[in-house]
């Protein structure tokens, strides 16, 4: 790997290049492997200010010819800083100077993959047009495995398959190296949309994934935060998971409630994740909180995550958890307090799991979850044998 090329050393000039037909405007970068990029814009040599680089404004369309080519020096100015932020070497950064552009980088006529990774993370996706931080940290690990000059048409049963073994030699564990798949599948399937690539191989590729200990918290346990003494951001935060609980919607969501979102005594609102619209019943419990906060209190999911598990510490959900997972390829067991494992998500969890507890048909909850998979949604659902038990007990006596 050679060092990163840093972007002083790079510099960029609009010229002219002769054809047959007369001058084209083209950007050239000398130090990117004498790199130069056709604007598609014929103009007379005359009409053409070699010192400003730039039209001259005697020209009818000079302003919007001068204002695409800013446009364009911002763009490459823009990849140019992503570059040397990424680490980027110099055919890293020729690669992604030219997707900033529109331009297909290529090795061997084969379109490369990383540069696209890194642009799809970066300028958004299908599902999400903002920077993604877990997507980037995925980019950095499929950059830390893979070469740099791996095409899209490498992406086989071969490189899967030895990506997870190098994955698993790491210690990642199983449902982590999941998600660094599921992450490669949608930037495949995003340049394949994009007709930048014909390999369907990747379509094939299954994501590692197995039944994680993750816990819900009983009715019980919720109303022992409820009556908990708190202040300050500890408050805050026990309000903000009990909204997520009462609700059962994902933080993404929960934490965006405002009291607009309020009509005919439902919460009415169009799922981030999904783009869905949904409508859940609002329940005393969860308006009091609204109306308490004028809308969802304010907390980051990081802040969140690290308030909650010591608020229900000092609740007093400290029972011991015994945790199985795969890591590195291997099985490891380890008993926890409940507490620890508690997170944003859990409330989702929660709020879905007690539902089912008290009777409602997995359609509704379903309905109001936003899944459309009852496979997926019974992940979320932790009820012991003995609880699924008493739940079907009143059915098996009519028997």
């Amino acid at each position: 790997m050679t060092d990163t090329f840093l972007d002083t050393q790079v510099t960029m000039n609009f010229l002219l290049r002769k054809h047959r037909e007369g001058f084209t405007i083209v950007c050239s970068i000398p130090s990117l492997s004498k790199l130069r990029i056709s604007t598609g814009i014929n103009i007379e040599s005359a009409l053409w200010d070699s010192v400003r680089q730039r039209c001259k404004t005697k020209l009818p369309l000079a302003v919007k010819i001068n204002s695409t080519l800013s446009q364009l020096e911002s763009k490459i100015s823009q990849a140019l800083l992503d570059g040397q932020i990424a680490g980027d070497n110099k055919a890293q950064l020729k690669n992604r100077v030219l997707i900033a552009v529109g331009k297909e980088p290529k090795v061997n006529g084969r379109g490369l993959l990383l540069p696209f990774f890194y642009d799809w993370v970066i300028h958004g996706t299908a599902s999400k047009t903002r920077y993604d931080r877990q997507n980037l940290y995925s980019y950095n690990v499929w950059k830390s495995i893979i070469p740099e000059d791996t095409t899209f048409d490498q992406v086989d049963y071969n490189l899967y398959s030895s990506s997870l073994q190098k994955l698993r030699g790491r210690g990642l564990k199983e449902n982590t190296i999941g998600q660094h798949i599921k992450t490669l599948k949608a930037v495949m399937n995003e340049a394949y949309k994009r007709g930048l690539h014909n390999n369907t191989a990747f379509m094939r590729f299954k994501k590692p994934q197995e039944e994680s200990d993750t816990v819900y918290l009983t009715a019980e346990e919720l109303q022992s935060l409820k009556d908990i003494t708190l202040s300050g951001h500890l408050e805050k935060a026990r309000d903000m998971f009990l909204l997520g609980c009462y609700t059962a919607m994902r933080y993404s969501d929960y934490s965006r409630i405002s009291k607009d979102w309020i009509k005919d005594n439902n919460i009415v609102f169009t799922e981030e994740k999904t783009g869905n619209r949904n409508s859940i019943p609002l329940s005393a419990s969860a308006k009091a909180i609204i109306d308490k906060y004028g809308g969802a209190p304010r907390l980051s999911q990081q802040k969140l995550n690290d308030y909650i598990k010591d608020v229900c510490r000092l609740a007093g959900i400290t029972d011991k958890v015994e945790v199985t997972y795969t890591k590195g390829g291997k099985e490891h067991k380890e008993t926890r307090e409940k507490w620890e494992l508690v997170s944003t998500h859990t409330a989702r969890r929660t709020g879905a799991t007690l539902l089912i507890k008290a009777g409602a048909p997995i359609a509704w909850v379903m309905r109001v979850t936003g899944h459309k998979s009852e496979k997926t949604f019974m992940r979320y659902i932790r009820l012991s044998a003995e609880e699924y038990a008493d739940l079907v007990r009143g059915f098996v006596e009519k028997i």
